[in-house]
């Protein structure tokens, strides 16, 4: 039986749709495939029936991948290695694996001269094979291009479709049924720039979404503190309706907004997994919210919408010249051509 590794040692978003591709893989070809991974990440490619092995260390420390890689993973023979991270230091570490071919991206997010000189050099004197890198089509297309310019230098029939959305296997989410017309929003970003979701933008959507059967705020660091001031100033407001007995049917669902915070993301995943509809930026509970099958609204920058949207049917992506320029209204269009009732009706 062939065997291939599969090198994708980054972030969570990215280990979840990298799965899309290893599972086309497997129904193309009769293999085994193992992968690469991160002890960031691994979690999420654990319970995969289509993945035979995990390894896995501290990829950001160059000594200690490189001591484990050679002490765990070259011993295996592999009939082909696809580095589906577009980083010379991967390309780099699939040398030391007994193959015949290794595949992987151009090197085209790194413009420094020394990169360009090492692509030759990778190509020239160790046969690396570089696929182009489109930076105008989804990170699982891009894959596929890797893996099946391998499935073609060895004779093999290639990928023809890839699976319609990604999957979560992990047996550390449990199964749970979602409430109808309820909304989670994820106000926390990676880094500055992609914390998407103002307080302002908060708020009007909590107004909007007032009719929602359930509503949920995902949180974390200093956002919750943003995200607990609102709610207790909401809730403040409901009740002080309710002591001024006014009608107050405007006012009561404040009461059903919940503050999501935990370190452990699966914790998170599987408080997010009860919810229908999702709202938040490009990161990975966005792409974990689309494998657990919610209806997302994801919120991009002009520059990264067509590359990392989540690879489900089930999404509207909305961008702007930055995601700061997106209005509570797009939003909510977007939430109701996903299906979402007219909570005001």
């Amino acid at each position: 039986m062939l065997r291939f590794l599969v090198i994708r040692p980054d972030r969570i978003g990215d280990a979840i749709v990298t799965q899309v591709a290893i599972e086309a893989l497997f129904k193309t070809v009769e293999c085994q495939i193992d992968i690469l991974a991160s002890n960031y990440n691994y979690r999420f490619y654990q319970d995969n029936p289509y993945i035979s092995n995990i390894f896995y260390c501290d990829i950001e420390n160059k000594l200690e991948s490189k001591r484990y890689y050679k002490l765990v993973v070259r011993p295996i023979h592999y009939d082909a290695v696809f580095v589906l991270q577009s980083r010379r230091r991967l390309q780099k570490l699939s040398l030391l694996s007994k193959c015949k071919y290794r595949f992987g991206l151009d090197l085209v997010l790194d413009n420094r001269d020394s990169t360009n000189s090492f692509q030759w050099f990778m190509k020239k004197v160790y046969k690396f094979n570089y696929v182009a890198y489109d930076l105008n089509q989804h990170e699982a297309l891009n894959m596929k291009n890797v893996i099946n310019a391998g499935l073609s230098r060895l004779k093999l029939p290639q990928i023809s479709t890839l699976p319609e959305k990604c999957n979560l296997y992990s047996k550390s989410i449990k199964p749970i049924t979602k409430t109808t017309n309820s909304v989670v929003i994820n106000i926390s970003g990676k880094t500055e720039l992609q914390r998407n979701i103002l307080p302002s933008m908060l708020m009007s959507l909590l107004l909007l979404l007032k009719n929602a059967s359930k509503i949920a705020i995902i949180a974390m660091a200093e956002d919750k503190v943003i995200a607990d001031n609102m709610v207790a100033l909401l809730t403040k407001h409901d009740k002080k309706s309710i002591a001024d007995d006014v009608d107050c049917c405007d006012n009561r669902y404040f009461a059903k907004i919940d503050v999501i915070s935990d370190n452990d993301v699966f914790v998170v995943a599987n408080q997010l997994n009860s919810f229908e509809y999702y709202i938040g930026a490009d990161g990975g509970l966005l792409h974990i919210a689309a494998a657990l099958g919610l209806k997302c609204v994801g919120l991009y920058n002009e520059n990264t919408k067509n590359l990392w949207y989540p690879w489900t049917p089930k999404c509207v992506c909305l961008s702007a010249k930055t995601s700061y320029m997106i209005s509570p209204a797009m939003v909510m269009n977007g939430l109701h051509e996903l299906g979402l009732l007219q909570l005001d009706e």
